[in-house]
């Protein structure tokens, strides 16, 4: 009697993980290949598979991703999303601002860096309220005092300062407060991009912008 050739049956990896959960739940083997209709070898190469799955999932819920794609695979605007999402903290951790332009013209630079210049790719307002909205960026202020102001250096700054004003021996008419004085060299943008994981928007004191 010729052995029925049982039907090759591709899984999502949404099913894959909740594999992986059952197998948590000590469900058998046998259970589960009958549960899905494929052969308990499947369910072997899911259960050795399960850091990679893992890893997979965590990765795309980093991108904003709340709905897992069907296969382990991530398409060219999933993988740009993810290389700007990456470029963008790792800018605000470094108190960088980044402004809406900014981000866009980064999203244009990292399409041609990962699929040439032939790639045609719109960071167009559209696409940057798509992206804001998918990982929580908020368009706040980045401006005032609270946020600016270094209370470390300032605390530090005091007694050497008194020292260096004593070593000179320099006259105390001679020493301003020039608190209010505004400076426009460089100046940071009014208006930043904050990360989801930000309370406010904080810059770096000493800013020198390279993309």
């Amino acid at each position: 009697m010729a052995t029925v050739k049982r039907k090759r049956k591709v899984l999502t990896v949404d099913e894959k993980l909740k594999i992986l959960e059952l197998l948590d739940n000590n469900y058998s083997l046998a259970a589960i290949a009958t549960k899905y209709d494929i052969g308990k070898s499947t369910v072997s190469d899911i259960k050795r598979d399960r850091q990679k799955l893992l890893d997979f999932k965590k990765e795309t819920l980093d991108m904003g991703m709340h709905h897992q794609p069907k296969m382990m695979k991530l398409g060219t605007s999933a993988i740009l999303d993810k290389a700007v999402y990456l470029w963008f903290k790792q800018k605000r951790m470094d108190g960088i601002p980044v402004t809406g332009p900014i981000l866009c013209e980064k999203a244009v630079q990292l399409s041609k860096k990962l699929f040439g210049d032939n790639y045609k790719f719109v960071a167009s307002e559209g696409w940057k309220w798509r992206f804001c909205n998918r990982h929580g960026i908020r368009n706040i202020s980045s401006q005032g005092e609270k946020l600016s102001a270094n209370y470390d250096a300032a605390v530090d700054f005091v007694p050497s300062f008194r020292e260096f004003v004593r070593a000179r021996n320099f006259p105390l008419d001679n020493i301003f407060n020039c608190d209010e004085t505004g400076l426009y060299f460089r100046l940071l943008p009014e208006k930043a991009l904050a990360a989801s994981f930000e309370k406010h928007c904080q810059t770096a004191h000493s800013f020198y912008w390279k993309s």
